[in-house]
């Protein structure tokens, strides 16, 4: 990778010699590294710039299926669909026959969605939050969301295969 030089004993310490290893790094070989390091900052600047962008596009779960079984009916779907949301922090309340309201808090955010579902399928729809930079024009939101999102789904998923 780098080039090095062993030089005889007889040269000072101050020419750069390493007493440890006996080598000396030839000229220019800073000046890359400190190019390297230079572009690889540069690069991490644009992820992060990049990473908290305006948000993501907002995340609908539409028209999962629930895989059939023997106890699979509505008033199972909804207890699984709570039990999900419960297990993960959501505030889980039925609403109705086939609607649940889930209601996440996170320290100064909080996201509200409503689940509609039958004994075959569920739909998870966005339905408003707080402090996380929701743009509904663009129907865009914190990319955190979209991961409290797609952990409900495989909650969810998790719960009604036992069913």
């Amino acid at each position: 990778m780098g080039h090095f030089v062993d030089f005889p004993e007889a040269l000072p310490y101050s020419r750069g010699r390493c007493p440890a290893v006996g080598t000396i790094h030839i000229k220019g070989e800073k000046k890359v590294i400190q190019r390297t390091i230079k572009a690889l900052l540069a690069v991490a600047a644009v992820l992060l710039l990049t990473g908290f962008g305006p948000g993501a596009p907002v995340f609908n779960l539409m028209q999962q299926p629930i895989p059939p079984g023997p106890a699979v009916n509505i008033e199972n779907v909804q207890k699984a669909i709570m039990r999900a949301g419960i297990t993960l922090g959501w505030q889980m309340a039925p609403r109705g026959p086939g609607h649940v309201e889930g209601v996440l808090n996170i320290r100064k955010h909080q996201a509200v969605i409503d689940i509609t579902f039958d004994d075959k399928q569920y739909t998870v729809m966005y339905r408003t939050s707080t402090n996380l930079d929701y743009d509904e024009k663009a129907r865009t939101i914190h990319s955190n969301y979209n991961g409290w999102i797609k952990n409900l789904q495989k909650g969810i998923l998790a719960q009604v295969t036992t069913l």
